[in-house]
């Protein structure tokens, strides 16, 4: 934070600042009787059909640190959600901080399929040319495989995951650029048309 690096990241509820306010909802109504509280007393409080943007506060050793702590409930696991930030409030609302975070995993989840279903991780080379060119490659054919997963899903009319098509595109990928290397018809439809 002191270099001026911005976060977003999950914590869990075991945490414990002291609070300084608290706003509920898009109109950031402030949340009285919380200020100066820890936050577990404060989370008993807090109402669970809207988000709830806290001022929080720990001591430490070098100074107070201070950031914004977006709660909100899921219905779904009936637990509080904790999204810790030093994202100014004017600029980022608690909604665009939870946003935020969901993309930020999307980022997460991308490099994860590179890394495990596009080779990403191993080349057997010591020239950077000609590892910068595999990992343009590795790209390349990642983009493919999700482009094909969206494509379908947009015909089916289904959800299909973009990791399960990372996992077995392999297996029909290769089958597919055989066949028009080869330049015949019958492979190429045979492998189209494989369960």
């Amino acid at each position: 934070m002191e270099a001026g690096a911005s976060f977003v990241l999950r914590t869990k509820a075991n945490v414990n600042p002291q609070v300084v306010n608290a706003y509920v909802g898009e109109e950031v109504k402030p949340l009285r009787g919380v200020r100066g509280k820890p936050l577990p007393e404060v989370v008993k409080r807090l109402p669970k059909k809207a988000e709830v943007d806290l001022d929080v506060l720990w001591q430490m050793r070098e100074g107070p640190l201070r950031c914004r702590l977006v709660v909100s409930y899921s219905p779904k696991t009936r637990k509080f959600r904790y999204l810790l930030t030093n994202l100014p409030r004017r600029a980022y609302s608690s909604e665009k901080v939870g946003l935020a975070y969901r993309l930020r995993w999307q980022i997460e989840l991308l490099f994860k399929e590179w890394k495990s279903y596009a080779n990403l991780h191993v080349f057997a080379t010591g020239k950077s040319e000609i590892a910068e060119g595999l990992i343009w490659a590795a790209i390349a054919a990642a983009t493919v495989k999700r482009y094909l997963a969206h494509a379908a899903q947009h015909l089916a009319e289904i959800e299909i995951s973009t990791r399960k098509v990372a996992m077995c595109a392999r297996r029909v990928i290769g089958a597919i650029v055989d066949a028009i290397i080869d330049g015949h018809l019958a492979p190429l439809c045979k492998a189209i048309d494989r369960p």
